[in-house]
């Protein structure tokens, strides 16, 4: 869905509510606007490694930073068409094993077959393993690797 297709107005205040609350976090210095320099230290307090992402999401927003209602735009833009929540648990629910987990490999396997057999959703590898990488965590146990799919949920679910 491309910006111009979605409109700010399609969001209940409890959305906007939410995603002010990521901006909020985002926006570590407090200036109103997300830079890259807030979008690399989020990475950073987070564990995560800045792989030129910051760089890209800069590239979309434009050099001056990101305030408030172009975010919500952009995440409307990316996540306008996601599920509500309960669907979204009941889907991953039917990746889970018995250990109540859900295998990355497993899930990009489905995700990669989906997006090539069906028309209407357009999953690049790209994109599935940057989603993979951002909410899953190998087990130094088992050595297999669990996507979060309830931290998924969270942060997409309005």
């Amino acid at each position: 869905m491309s910006t111009a297709e979605w409109s700010i107005s399609a969001l209940s205040r409890e959305q906007v509510a939410h995603w002010k609350g990521v901006f909020d976090i985002i926006d570590q210095d407090h200036d109103g606007k997300i830079t890259e320099e807030d979008i690399k230290n989020t990475y950073s307090s987070l564990g995560l490694k800045d792989e030129g992402e910051a760089q890209k999401m800069m590239a979309e927003a434009g050099s001056h930073g990101l305030v408030f209602n172009g975010f919500l735009r952009l995440m409307g833009s990316k996540y306008g068409d996601f599920s509500d929540r309960s669907e979204l648990e009941q889907v991953f629910a039917t990746f889970k094993d018995d250990s109540k987990t859900v295998n990355a490999a497993e899930l990009n396997e489905h995700l990669t077959s989906v997006s090539r057999t069906n028309q209407d959703i357009q999953l690049s590898k790209e994109d599935i393993n940057k989603v993979l990488k951002a909410f899953s965590k190998k087990s130094d146990l088992t050595g297999k690797t669990a996507f979060a799919a309830d931290k998924f949920i969270d942060t997409v679910s309005h």
